[in-house]
C-alpha cells in the first residue's frame, strides 16, 4: 500500500507543483494588467456557480470510488445518467442565483454587467458533475498519471487566452475565460484521452439508492457553499469592490492552491483507505501518516509566507493591492490550520455520517458568520481578519475534528502526535533564519526572499533530521529518508 501511496503522491505532487506554478504565475501577472475592483466584480460574479462546483456529483464520485463490486462497469451507465440529469439542474439553480446575486449586490455593481457574467459563469455549472465523474473512475483505478497530465495540460490550454485578452485591454472578458476555459478543455481533452464510456441508462433504484447517501451530503455541500462564500458576500457589502479584488487575491494566493493540494491528496488516499477500512489499526495509521504528509509540505510554506507576507507581496503586486501584504499574514495561519484538517472529510465519507458532517458544517458556518459580520460593523478589514484567524483556531478548528473522532475512537493527541515534531520544526527553524538574516541584507527583496527561504528550508529538514535520529519519528519523514536513501544506494550501485 506505501508504494500505491507514493506512487499516486508523486504524480499529484507534479500536477499540484506545476498546476499552482501556472495558476499563481497568471494570478500575479493578471493583477498587473487587471484592475482590483474587477477581480472583486468577478468574486461575485461566480458565487451561483460555486455553489453547483460544491455540490458536485452530490456525493456520487466518493460513491464510485468506494464501489469494489465486480459489476461496476455496468452500473457505470447508470452513474452517467445520473451525470446528465445533475448537469441539467445545476443549469437552472446557477441562471436563478445569477439573477438573485445580480439583484442584490446592484447597488454596489451595475446590474446588467453583473448579470451577463454571472449567466456566462454559469456555463462552468453542467461541467463540474462531468469533471467529477471523470476523476473519480481515474481515481478509483489509481490512475493518477493520466489524471495529472489532463490537468496541467487543459490549465495551461486556459491560461493563455486570458493572458492575450488582458494585453489586448479586454479586462471583463479574461476573468471570464481563465474561468471557464480549464472547465472546458478538461472536459473535451479529459474523455477523448481517458476514453470513459458516454453511455447513460436511468433507473429509479439507482437514483434512490443516491438519494439516501445524497441528502446530508447535499446540505452539508450547502452549507459550505456559505462557508467558503460568506467572507465574500460579506466584505463584498461592507467594503468597497478594490478591498474585495485585494482579499479575493490573497485568498487565491494562499488558500485555494492548499485546498487543491490536500483535495488531491484526499483524493488517492481515499481509494488507497477504501482498500484497508476493515483493518482498524492500519486505517487509523495510514490515515494519520496521510495528515503528516500534508502537514510536511504546507505548514513550513504557510508560516513562512505569513513571517513574508509583506515583502513577497512588494515583489509580486503593484501599487495598486497595498493591503495585500497584511491580508496575507493573517490568512496564512487559517490556511495552515485548513489543510492538515482536510483530510477529515473522508472519516464522515467511509462511515457515511452525513447528517454529523451537516451539523458540524453547520456550527462552522455560524461561527464564520458571526466572525465576519460583527467585526466588519466596525468597518477595518484587518480586524476582521483578525478575528477570523482567532475564532478558526479556538473554535472552528476543534468543531471540524472532535466529533467524528469520537466514531472512530480516536483522539485529538492522535492529531497533535501527527503535526508536532514539523510544527516545532517550523517554529524553531523560523527563529533561527529570523536571527541570521540580521546578519545579511542586499538591495534586492527577490535574493533576500530566495535565500531566506533557502536557509529555513535547510534548517527545517536539518531539525527533522534530527528528531528522527533522536526519536525514530515523525513517521512521514522516516519513510521518506528510507525511501530516499534506498534510492542513492540503487543509483550508486548501478
Amino acid at each position: 500500500m506505501i508504494k500505491k501511496a507514493f506512487w499516486g503522491f508523486k504524480w499529484t505532487f507534479i500536477q499540484q507543483f506545476f498546476s499552482q506554478l501556472i495558476n499563481l504565475g497568471s494570478l500575479v501577472y493578471l493583477s498587473h494588467l487587471i484592475e482590483p475592483d474587477i477581480h472583486g466584480f468577478f468574486a461575485i460574479a461566480i458565487i451561483g456557480v460555486t455553489l453547483t462546483s460544491i455540490l458536485g456529483s452530490i456525493g456520487l464520485n466518493e460513491l464510485i470510488i468506494k464501489d469494489q463490486s465486480e459489476n461496476f462497469k455496468a452500473k457505470s451507465e447508470y452513474y452517467f445518467g445520473i451525470i446528465i440529469l445533475l448537469s441539467i439542474l445545476f443549469i437552472i439553480i446557477t441562471s436563478i442565483l445569477g439573477l438573485i446575486i445580480s439583484y442584490s449586490y446592484s447597488t454596489t455593481f451595475e446590474f446588467g454587467l453583473l448579470l451577463k457574467y454571472s449567466l456566462i459563469l454559469g456555463l462552468i455549472a453542467p461541467m463540474t458533475p462531468f469533471r467529477s465523474y471523470l476523476e473519480a473512475v481515474k481515481s478509483k483505478n489509481l490512475d493518477f498519471k493520466k489524471l495529472s497530465f489532463v490537468q496541467i495540460t487543459t490549465i495551461l490550454m486556459g491560461v493563455i487566452p486570458s493572458i492575450f485578452l488582458a494585453k489586448l485591454g479586454f479586462a471583463y472578458e479574461a476573468l471570464a475565460s481563465r474561468y471557464i476555459l480549464p472547465h472546458l478543455f478538461y472536459i473535451v481533452f479529459g474523455y477523448t484521452y481517458f476514453k470513459v464510456p458516454l453511455k447513460a441508462k436511468f433507473s429509479k433504484s439507482h437514483i434512490k439508492t443516491l438519494k439516501n447517501f445524497s441528502l446530508y451530503y447535499s446540505l452539508n455541500n450547502i452549507v459550505n457553499y456559505f462557508v467558503r462564500n460568506l467572507d465574500y458576500m460579506i466584505i463584498g457589502k461592507f467594503f468597497s469592490p478594490a478591498i474585495l479584488g485585494q482579499y479575493v487575491i490573497a485568498y487565491k494566493i494562499l488558500l485555494f492552491p492548499l485546498k487543491n493540494i490536500t483535495s488531491k491528496v484526499v483524493q488517492v488516499g481515499m481509494p488507497l483507505l477504501t482498500r484497508i477500512f476493515d483493518n482498524k489499526k492500519e486505517f487509523k495509521d495510514k490515515y494519520f501518516l496521510m495528515i503528516e504528509s500534508i502537514t510536511f509540505v504546507t505548514i513550513p510554506i504557510m508560516f513562512f509566507i505569513s513571517l513574508k507576507g509583506k515583502t513577497i507581496s512588494s515583489i509580486l503586486f503593484s501599487k495598486d493591492y497595498p493591503l495585500l501584504g497584511d491580508m496575507i499574514v493573517y490568512l496564512a495561519i487559517v490556511g495552515a490550520i485548513q489543510s492538515v484538517i482536510s483530510p477529515v472529510g473522508m472519516l464522515f465519507y467511509f462511515k457515511e455520517q452525513m447528517k454529523l458532517m451537516f451539523k458540524t458544517s453547520l456550527l462552522s458556518l455560524i461561527l464564520i458568520f458571526l466572525s465576519f459580520y460583527l467585526s466588519s460593523l466596525y468597518y477595518d478589514i484587518f480586524l476582521v481578519l483578525k478575528v477570523y484567524a482567532i475564532i478558526y483556531v479556538l473554535l472552528i478548528f476543534p468543531n471540524s475534528i472532535l466529533w467524528i473522532y469520537k466514531k472512530y475512537n480516536f483522539k485529538i493527541n492522535d492529531f497533535y502526535k501527527s503535526v508536532i515534531y514539523y510544527t516545532l520544526s517550523v517554529l524553531i527553524s523560523l527563529l533561527i533564519e529570523k536571527n541570521i538574516s540580521t546578519l545579511f541584507s542586499f538591495d534586492s527583496q527577490i535574493i533576500t526572499i530566495i535565500i531566506s527561504f533557502t536557509i529555513f528550508s535547510f534548517l527545517y529538514l536539518s531539525i527533522l533530521l534530527i528528531f528522527y535520529k533522536v526519536s525514530d519519528k515523525p513517521k512521514f519523514f522516516k519513510i521518506l529518508i528510507d525511501k530516499f536513501s534506498s534510492y542513492v544506494w540503487f543509483r550508486g550501485s548501478i
